[in-house]
């Protein structure tokens, strides 16, 4: 009997320590909520939840993991109100018409003397387009000529006028193409008015 147990205590300590003293070594440690007797639960890849998503229904939620917030659902119409797409922005073009005709009237006076009360008046109404022109519408064609703008009229070289003063005075008042007409001239006589306006003043 002693020699058998020599026999176990020599074979005890040639395995070294590790297999002498295993029996009394304490079992490693654990992570929290798992025992030694129960086995970690493996994790399924496709039970896991993207953050910002909810959770299908029947899923559990990872230990220690928040479950993430529920998310809003989109807006809906009132009932029995129809929703409508948004009504695409356009920009309107306004196209503007060429004016027909243009205004050119003119208010004619003639007196005799350098500030007398006008003797004779009359109104100069031409069209803004000449068709065949009547012996009336020359006036209408002088007055074309320098655009409305009376002043700019020079007495014609080829009309020789008496040197006598007997003045006569003439005023011309409208809008022409637009443009306001305000035009009064006293001339040395009748003659050198032709001579200059035609026969506008022919009133």
């Amino acid at each position: 009997m002693k020699p058998l147990l020599v026999l176990l205590a020599g074979t005890a300590i040639a395995a070294g320590p590790t297999a002498a003293f295993a029996g009394t070594l304490p079992p490693p440690p654990q992570p929290s909520g798992v025992t030694a007797t129960t086995p970690v639960a493996k994790v399924n890849p496709a039970d896991q939840v993207a953050p910002g998503t909810q959770a299908a229904s029947g899923a559990r939620p990872l230990p220690g993991v928040a479950p993430a917030p529920p998310v809003a659902p989109a807006a809906q119409a009132p009932p029995g109100v129809a929703a409508t797409a948004p009504a695409a922005v356009t920009n309107r073009v306004t196209k503007i018409r060429p004016i027909a005709t243009r205004t050119r009237a003119l208010i004619l006076t003639y007196a005799a003397g350098e500030t007398a009360k006008p003797e004779r008046y009359s109104v100069l109404n031409c069209p803004a387009t000449f068709g065949t022109l009547r012996e009336r519408d020359e006036a209408c064609v002088v007055v074309n000529r320098v655009n409305g703008d009376l002043t700019q009229l020079k007495p014609s070289q080829n009309t020789f006028c008496p040197m006598m003063f007997s003045p006569v005075t003439v005023t011309a008042n409208g809008i022409w193409d637009g443009r306001y007409v305000d035009f009064k001239h006293t001339f040395g006589n009748a003659c050198e008015m032709h001579s200059a306006t035609g026969t506008i003043f022919d009133i």
